[in-house]
């Protein structure tokens, strides 16, 4: 992992480099979104995503973050529960205002065009040169898997392939318990490091159970056998839970929601 220090200083020699995003870019690429003139020690304020269109993408995130800015402090916190899977808006429009920045500090910058078979390949290089997820405003990558492998599953406009989906999810749950496994104290320092590890937890409780029903409800289809996996896993991830639940580490519920408030 890249220590603090090392990300900051690339940030700030990188960023002026980069050119704005803008109507050239309607091509698929990685880009970096962060707020300009922000120095603090417990966040970098950077986001790295992808998009087959990045022009687009600038557009629907100035948009989506903008529904959110226009709100008073009030209505706003308020509305954090209901955006569960859209903390990134919560994320960017708490930072702002607490701040005292505006919509136009946020900055839309191409770190690289590349072919959309490589997006994920590229996103993936980008976040750990940032190390965006733990000091800035991007969540786990195996929190961003298993909603893949659990909207491919309820949302598939054909039959799912539910082998594939059980050897992905299998995988992705092994994921989870190297990330538990890795779990560092000292990095609490930084402001949604906690917060990702809760998003963690709950999403692969959630993709145990999706995983579990699939196999029940269609074993007949499957040649992939992974229920004793999954109940090994199983008996894991409740051992995890309840560890952590007795820890200050995650943040349930209101406490949770804190972590995106306007103060």
């Amino acid at each position: 992992m890249r220590s603090y220090s090392e990300v900051i200083n690339d940030f700030e020699k990188i960023k002026n480099e980069l050119r704005d995003v803008d109507t050239r870019d309607k091509t698929s690429g990685i880009y970096l979104m962060y707020i300009d003139g922000i120095s603090l020690d417990y966040l970098i304020p950077i986001y790295v995503g992808q998009s087959v269109n990045l022009y687009n993408r600038r557009s629907s995130h100035r948009g989506n973050t903008k529904k959110l800015y226009i709100l008073s402090k009030m209505e706003y916190n308020k509305q954090i529960p209901l955006n569960a899977g859209k903390y990134l808006y919560c994320k960017l429009v708490s930072t702002l205002k607490n701040n005292n920045k505006t919509l136009e500090d946020i900055k839309f910058k191409v770190l690289e065009h590349c072919e959309k078979e490589k997006l994920d390949e590229r996103e993936k290089y980008w976040i750990n040169f940032f190390e965006s997820s733990i000091y800035g405003f991007n969540q786990f990558e195996e929190i961003i898997q298993s909603n893949k492998i659990m909207s491919e599953l309820q949302y598939a406009k054909e039959t799912p392939n539910y082998n594939k989906i059980a050897r992905e999810g299998r995988i992705a749950l092994e994921k989870f318990e190297d990330k538990i496994r890795n779990f560092d104290e000292s990095l609490l320092k930084y402001k949604y490091y906690s917060a990702n590890y809760t998003l963690l937890l709950g999403n692969y409780n959630v993709l145990h159970k999706t995983l579990s029903k699939m196999i029940i409800d269609h074993s007949l289809e499957m040649n992939e056998n992974i229920e004793d996996i999954l109940k090994q896993i199983g008996i894991k991830l409740k051992d995890t839970i309840t560890m952590f639940m007795g820890t200050e580490y995650l943040k349930w519920g209101n406490d949770l929601f804190k972590e995106f408030e306007i103060k």
